[in-house]
């Protein structure tokens, strides 16, 4: 029985790279809309009792343990 973190490791961050280097040449990244982004460090987790799938909204799956933007093409700033 692996945990989460066994399978990041071991088999989706190896999936996710494969795919990085696959679609790298579609991949665009938007930097002046991804640094817009705002990030909470608030882990919440919302439930509804006595209901047959009582987690509101599911957590949002750990893909990857890859942190850096080092594939695709980092789209210019300055066009509109």
């Amino acid at each position: 029985n692996s945990s989460q973190t066994e399978i990041v490791e071991d088999y989706l961050t190896p999936y996710v790279e494969n795919l990085f280097v696959k679609y790298d040449a579609e991949i665009e990244i938007d930097l002046k809309k991804f640094e817009e982004i705002k990030f909470s460090n608030i882990d919440m987790m919302a439930f509804q009792t006595d209901q047959p799938f009582p987690v509101v909204v599911p957590s949002f799956p750990l893909l990857t343990n890859k942190n850096r933007l080092d594939y695709g093409k980092i789209l210019n700033a300055n066009k509109k």
